[in-house]
């Protein structure tokens, strides 16, 4: 197998890995350093500065390409909030006007520096591929040079999710529609653009397709356990209690929790008034404060090891809007920990089965009975716990996710005309 020269760019946060998108990039990245030559564009979004030794000492063969960590001197910040204000009186900072435009948040990549940086970094180095995840980066395919392979790694369609979005929080569908139809336009021609598009579903990439993207997709594993993560401990006789993992800033995260607590936990709470949830990740004081009174409802935080509250726990997945793959479910799974999920929560994790290793609702109602015959049945938490567990194992447990990208990269790149090469 030939060693490639691989450029990333990773979206969002990276480390530490506390969020189910950290642990999908970088279990891949993970097993990838031992075959490729990986050059990794991090920014203070993806690493904080004081994590970037610690990464570097976890994932020693990943080339760091570090962008935006300089300190501004007092002189420099001074004139650039000048600058601003500037731009702002006199509405000729282009820029300055798009960060207006918040609907298209997490699409449309703002910092002018970045792009422009981005565009240096990628043409200083011959690299065999350049790899893009996440919707902020897919525009970065218009500065990134022609010659190299140039794949995007898909983990939800944005234009979906921009609509979802905004009718869960009282916009208008004509609305709605209107500012998807703008992203869909975005997203399709810069798709187009690639050499290759990695879906982590079918169903995104026959909805791609549908829309018009022709160019080479793959419809990859959507997740990778490392090596020492799947191993089961679950405790299915002691008391159980709910967990509900990830943070505000995702907005079907909050979504969701605001739909369980506030129409789910109720009904729960009638039959079996002591049934504690743990609520991990960040969360603001704004949105905790809200149940403050109900002592059974208890915020962490972070958990640095998220065994500790998942053990004897049984994880609910209240998902109702957005795409792509729940990665919360299958760590949950990889420590043979019950799920309770809306239908869309568990959408494109192969071998899910209603009854068998996870319990499938989608109302109010139903999710309460599901969760309440789980608390009440702890043989039925060990044959849930059981199939989850296998099915982890099966799926995800073998190094046969980068295999499978592998294929991907080779074919694309023997398929190149040689005068793009």
């Amino acid at each position: 197998m030939k060693q490639l020269s691989i450029l990333v760019i990773p979206g969002y946060k990276l480390f530490p890995v506390d969020s189910g998108g950290a642990h999908a990039q970088l279990a891949f990245l993970a097993k990838q350093q031992e075959q490729h030559s990986i050059d990794l564009l991090v920014t203070p979004h993806n690493i904080a500065a004081e994590y970037l030794n610690d990464f570097k000492t976890k994932f020693p063969s990943l080339q760091l390409i570090t962008v935006g960590y300089e300190k501004s001197s007092a002189v420099k910040k001074l004139k650039a909030f000048f600058k601003k204000q500037y731009r702002k009186i006199s509405q000729r900072d282009h820029a300055y006007k798009l960060k207006k435009l918040k609907h298209f948040n997490g699409l449309v990549n703002n910092d002018a520096s970045f792009i422009d940086t981005v565009k240096k970094i990628a043409a200083q180095k011959i690299y065999d591929v350049i790899q893009v995840e996440h919707s902020i980066n897919m525009g970065l395919i218009e500065v990134l040079p022609v010659p190299p392979c140039k794949i995007f790694v898909h983990h939800e369609i944005a234009h979906t999710r921009i609509a979802s979005d905004l009718i869960s929080v009282g916009y208008s569908k004509d609305y709605a529609s209107y500012i998807s139809s703008v992203a869909e336009a975005l997203e399709i021609n810069w798709l187009r653009k690639y050499d290759g598009v990695i879906t982590l579903c079918r169903e995104d990439k026959e909805l791609l397709i549908r829309k018009g993207v022709t160019v080479p997709a793959l419809v990859a594993r959507p997740f990778a356990l490392f090596d020492d993560e799947l191993t089961k401990d679950y405790d299915a006789v002691n008391d159980p209690q709910l967990v509900f993992v990830g943070g505000e800033s995702h907005f079907p995260n909050k979504e969701g929790l605001s739909w369980f607590l506030e129409e789910v936990y109720p009904l729960i709470s009638k039959e079996r008034i002591d049934t504690v949830i743990k609520i991990t990740g960040h969360w603001t004081e704004a949105f905790s404060n809200t149940y403050a009174a109900q002592k059974n409802i208890q915020f962490t935080g972070f958990i640095d090891d998220i065994s500790t509250v998942l053990k004897n726990g049984i994880l609910i997945v209240p998902i109702r809007i957005g795409s792509g793959i729940r990665i919360k479910v299958i760590t949950a799974f990889a420590k043979g920990v019950p799920v309770v999920s809306t239908s869309l929560g568990v959408s494109g994790i192969p071998g899910i089965t209603n009854n068998i290793n996870a319990i499938i609702a989608d109302t109010p109602e139903a999710f309460a009975a599901a969760t309440i015959q789980l608390l009440e049945n702890p043989q039925l938490r060990q044959k849930i716990s059981d199939q989850s567990f296998e099915l982890a194992r099966k799926e995800f447990g073998q190094a046969l996710f980068a295999e499978e990208r592998n294929s991907f990269y080779y074919e694309l790149l023997d398929t190149q005309k040689p005068e793009e090469m």
